[in-house]
């Protein structure tokens, strides 16, 4: 069994476009889809309980603002699929993504999987394989396609990702210390590597995602702020946290990010993280000839 699980807040026709497109595919393996409406005001999730009531593999659950990382964690809390595949609502998929992606798993080394990613409306191409941090404000550079099979990246976007449930839950989850929005798919390829595991992108499954240039709910740059913070404070070294917070320093919004980030459970996310090390960041910036 798959779970795909996807986090929506007011995704309109968007959800209902992804849940049908998944639907359509023809599949192999059984799958289900668990949809976490977060506290949408659009009705978006009572017009996909109702679209899809009919479907035993479509279930909708109800949250209020929990955010996208705590909304997944509550998805894969009530899923029943032994692999568990997070989407972002407004994704088209193409026909055998799901055995595309869970395929690696079978390699106990393998911890998460990831597609190509095309624009949904543009036709012009693009693909991206992965992403990396070129420079200490942890900005996200997509990477081109090095293989025609699987092959390791840095880290996965949170658009999609495949993982075992058993170490999803060995290694706690989306961290649920971070915000509503930003950095989840990020920090989940983070601590997979740093767990000992390995981050792969499958360059022959391409998802299409709905790149937008504004949210439909409100997302503060504060909020995002943090959860980069959260994520180099958790997972970096002392030397290299020190970095990331000097990029940011003079930013108008970095205060408000501290305080949130002290006042959080910084502290013990991180002390649970350092449980299950394999390796540090050290190791993970030469591997994959990261420059700061």
């Amino acid at each position: 069994m798959i779970s795909v699980v996807i986090s929506s807040r007011n995704e309109a026709e968007n959800l209902t476009d992804t849940v049908a497109c998944l639907l359509e595919n023809p599949h192999g393996a059984g799958f289900e889809i668990v949809v976490v409406d977060d506290g949408s005001n659009d009705g978006s999730g009572e017009a996909k309980a109702r679209r899809f009531a009919g479907d035993p593999r479509v279930r909708v659950l109800r949250a209020e603002g929990l955010g996208v990382a705590r909304a997944r964690n509550l998805g894969a809390k009530a899923a029943h699929g032994e692999i568990l595949v997070f989407l972002d609502g407004h994704c088209w998929c193409p026909p055998g993504w799901l055995e595309r992606l869970s395929a690696p798993l079978a390699d106990p080394r393998v911890g998460l999987t990831g597609p190509a990613f095309a624009d949904l409306v543009s036709d012009d191409g693009a693909c991206g394989y992965g992403v990396a941090w070129r420079e200490p404000d942890l900005s996200m550079s997509w990477l081109d396609q090095q293989a025609d099979t699987p092959y390791q990246v840095p880290l996965l976007p949170g658009g999609c990702g495949a993982m075992r449930r058993e170490l999803f839950d060995r290694l706690g989850g989306h961290d649920a210390g971070m915000g509503r929005w930003g950095y989840e798919g990020e920090e989940l390829s983070l601590n997979v590597w740093l767990s000992g595991y390995e981050v792969w992108v499958v360059p022959d499954c391409v998802v299409r995602h709905l790149f937008r240039a504004s949210h439909p709910y409100p997302v503060e740059s504060a909020g995002v702020l943090h959860n980069r913070l959260r994520l180099a404070a958790v997972h970096f070294s002392c030397q290299r946290l020190a970095r990331v917070l000097e990029r940011f320093r003079d930013e108008p919004e970095f205060g408000g990010a501290i305080a949130t980030l002290i006042q959080g459970d910084t502290a013990r996310r991180r002390r649970v993280c350092q449980k299950s090390r394999a390796r540090d960041d050290e190791w993970w910036c030469q591997r994959f000839a990261v420059p700061w």
